[in-house]
């Protein structure tokens, strides 16, 4: 069995781990903040009342064909949306076209790590008293769940770590 012999570190090495270290930790803070800043607590929600304004009614198309309506629509100053995929869409539309009474919970925080332009996040919704989406119903159904921001930069700072440990290692050798 032939054995190679180790390369000397090359500055390059240490700027690949250290971009591989830096890209990881990024996938970590941007999950951390997610999880700190990711939904507003429900106490600190801002509640208002009024009519819907400058109603709109958009279709997105998804990644495999299927569509999604979306009710965008202003009270009181804020611009909110609605899917069609939630809990009363049809009786939010008619509230919007009857000009009913609505009362809403948003939240004016910072929940992203890019600011929102133009829109705040509905979290409750009622029409003349009557609930059409509660608190606990938003947030079990915008929580996803997904841990692919820690497992990718977790896989990076590990490959960033083999790598530095390599770097230093052979980083006294003689030059050839």
């Amino acid at each position: 069995m032939v054995r190679r012999k180790p390369k000397r570190t090359r500055l390059i090495d240490w700027f690949g781990c250290s971009a591989f270290a830096l890209v990881g930790l990024t996938f970590l803070a941007i999950s951390v903040f997610a999880s700190l800043y990711g939904t507003t607590p429900k106490n600190e929600l801002t509640v208002t009342s009024g009519a819907a304004s400058s109603a709109e009614r958009s279709t997105v198309t998804g990644k495999y064909g299927n569509t999604t309506d979306y009710l965008k629509f202003t009270v009181d100053g804020y611009r909110v949306s609605f899917s069609e995929e939630m809990e009363g869409y049809d009786l939010v539309l008619d509230a919007i076209q009857s000009k009913k009474e609505m009362t809403v919970g948003i939240s004016t925080k910072r929940e992203t790590l890019f600011p929102r332009k133009g829109w705040v996040p509905l979290y409750t919704l009622s029409i003349e008293g009557e609930r059409v989406l509660t608190y606990e119903d938003t947030v079990t159904s915008s929580y996803r769940g997904s841990n692919a921001a820690i497992l990718v930069g977790g896989v990076l700072l590990l490959a960033a770590s083999l790598g530095f440990y390599r770097c230093f290692a052979n980083r006294n050798l003689p030059r050839q």
